[in-house]
């Protein structure tokens, strides 16, 4: 890493900074009422309170990090210099990953010449300008593989998909100003179209992820291990969704024999006297003899039937603050689900073809989702 090298990245990482904190997206972020949504709600209570935060916090991981020979590598090279006499250093100073992220191969690619080159383009910024998201989303072969996988059918027609069509979250993102700009951001454009996109398919930009040492790092960790393990499995069993689940299936009623049917048709129903009080019987032809005491067993029986049946048609009551707080568990488990079945890929994910999703990634999906529901 060369002089020229290392200020060539402050001066782009300075630019790149200062052009996100003056840019209308990153006022609108800080302005909108999803903003505040997220620092407000029951899923940042959940992600501070989880056994998952508590673990990065105290495990091994930043441990293993301050130990490695990257981590010396940013203490003793000149970049650290540069960078503490330059405005980024706030943020790098509360960001452990970022500096880490800035000492790897994969940072030292970033900062290549052509790449600045093309950042300086005036044939990218008019691109930038002038181009549609949700059009290319809606004509990429991506959307056409979504809309047709079975992943897709299982979200529509599970009752998380009307959960969430129905929440307060969603209608809050479908009315703001931050899907609006969303929907005519220039981003996906410049990713598909521009010679970056091109670049990160045909170089060796993955291999670089897949070989570097942060790449071991995180696969041998100790926060990898109980990811896969048991402390995901417990946050499943104590949400909101396995409760519900568990609940619908427990309003079952005991097997009751119906009314007309004589001894001879079930040998097992015993006559009502010789029976217990309120216990379900059949009607055979020796109870005309008592016919007082047999019509005040068949009101009784009635009575306990028709109690049963409406306990078991009855619907669990969901408000809305439970509504909240159960979609956000469900869009923490999403997020962590994913998270882990990205890592999991052998092979690159998004990155070998336009559009491309490996089919194994959909078939461990759909397998996952299963089990749970």
């Amino acid at each position: 890493m060369t002089p020229y090298s290392l200020y060539s990245a402050v001066l782009l990482t300075s630019a790149l900074w200062a052009l996100v904190k003056s840019s209308a997206l990153w006022a609108l972020v800080k302005s909108s009422a999803l903003w505040a949504l997220v620092k407000s709600s029951a899923l940042w209570v959940l992600v501070k309170s989880s056994a998952l935060w508590a673990l990065v916090k105290s495990s091994s991981l930043w441990a293993l990090v301050k130990s490695s020979a990257l981590w010396a590598l940013v203490k003793s090279s000149s970049l650290r210099a540069l960078v503490k006499s330059s405005a980024l250093w706030a943020q790098v100073k509360c960001s452990a990953l970022w500096a880490l992220v800035k000492s790897s191969a994969l940072w030292a690619l970033v900062k290549s010449s052509a790449l600045w080159a093309l950042v300086k383009s005036s044939a990218l910024w008019a691109l930038v300008k002038s181009s549609a998201l949700w059009a290319l989303v809606k004509s990429s072969a991506l959307w056409a593989l979504v809309k047709s996988s079975a992943l897709w059918a299982l979200v529509k027609s599970s009752a998380l998909w009307a959960l969430v069509k129905s929440s307060a979250l969603w209608a809050l993102v479908k009315s703001s100003a931050l899907w609006a700009l969303v929907k005519s951001s220039a981003l996906w454009a410049l990713v598909k179209s521009s010679a970056l996109w091109a670049l990160v398919k045909s170089s060796a930009l993955w291999a670089l992820v897949k070989s570097s040492a942060l790449w071991a790092l995180v696969k041998s960790s100790a926060l990898w291990a109980l990811v896969k393990s048991s402390a995901l499995w417990a946050l499943v069993k104590s949400s909101a969704l396995w409760a519900l689940v568990k609940s619908s299936t427990l309003h079952t009623v005991g097997n009751r024999v119906p009314f007309g049917t004589t001894t001879q048709d079930k040998p097992g129903c015993v006559p009502p006297s010789e029976r217990e009080p309120l216990r379900p019987f059949c009607w055979s032809s020796h109870v005309t003899s008592e016919a007082g005491q047999g019509e005040t067993d068949r009101q009784q029986t009635e009575e306990l039937l028709m109690t049963l049946t409406v306990k078991r048609h009855e619907a669990p009551f969901i408000s809305k603050q439970q509504q909240t707080v159960f979609l956000s568990n469900i869009l923490f488990l999403l997020c962590t689900f994913v998270a882990i079945k990205l890592f999991e890929l052998n092979e690159p994910f998004l990155f070998k073809h336009v559009g491309w999703i490996p089919s194994r990634f959909i078939m461990r999906c759909n397998q996952t989702v299963g089990k749970f529901l």
